[in-house]
């Protein structure tokens, strides 16, 4: 998120109010930011107050005032929360095209406790013609919750125009890298990864260099990974990768 432009100079919430405790921020199903407040008097734990304070105050005040705030726009209307729990297999799969993480959230949860395969083209036909990345994304993540990855679906969102998905299509190819380290073979697999080596993004180049070390004894990958290490030699945290 990032602050209007006249509000620069503040947070977006602040108190003076030192009971104040805000310690868990989520989006609901309604759209709106719900923010959790401790609120407590005191928040440190007893070993580490002076014993002269111990004995005067009461450590648990404000246990029975916690508070949760609803945030939104005013004047916007919130969404009703959707049932999701009465749909088919099928139908919930659909409702991963949202832009609601709530929703897509408690869609993947649900299609990974069911197990069942008629999500699955759903989900691979939403990796490839969603318009929005991270329904892309959490498409091929419950996918991988399905057992239900493939070479050909990887390597398609390895090809994305969003450096995320691309990112994590490399990230979830490691089976399929473990599956074939034995062999020297150039799989099609292997050979997506390793033309990924001057993605655009050094996100995606940071996660190939880990990636591609989960197939061991492979020349083409070794000059893959000198080639990472020469292009990024100034990053840190690429040469460690």
């Amino acid at each position: 998120s990032r602050k209007p432009s006249d509000e620069t100079g503040r947070e977006f919430l602040a108190s003076t109010d030192t009971w104040f405790r805000p310690c868990g921020t989520r989006i609901g199903p309604d759209g709106a930011l719900y923010i959790a407040d401790m609120y407590r008097q005191f928040i440190e734990h007893p070993e580490w107050i002076p014993q002269d304070v111990i004995e005067r105050s009461n450590l648990r005040a404000g246990e029975d005032k916690g508070r949760i705030y609803r945030v939104y726009p005013k004047g916007k209307t919130l969404r009703r929360a959707p049932r999701l729990d009465n749909l088919s297999v099928t139908e919930l799969a659909k409702k991963l095209e949202s832009p609601s993480g709530w929703q897509r959230d408690q869609v993947h949860r649900m299609l990974v406790e069911k197990q069942d395969d008629a999500a699955v083209l759903v989900l691979k036909d939403l990796t490839r013609k969603s318009a929005n990345p991270k329904v892309r994304l959490q498409a091929l993540c419950t996918l991988e919750g399905l057992n239900a990855l493939s070479p050909d679906i990887l390597i398609s969102a390895m090809q994305d125009k969003h450096a995320a998905v691309r990112e994590h299509a490399v990230r979830l190819s490691e089976p399929f890298l473990r599956e074939n380290s034995p062999t020297k073979l150039p799989t099609p697999i292997v050979a997506a990864l390793t033309n990924m080596v001057a993605d655009r993004s050094i996100r995606v180049r940071y996660q190939l260099a880990f990636s591609l070390g989960e197939l061991m004894d492979n020349s083409t990958v070794a000059n893959t990974l000198a080639e990472i290490a020469a292009r990024d030699k100034q990053n840190d945290e690429v040469i460690t990768a």
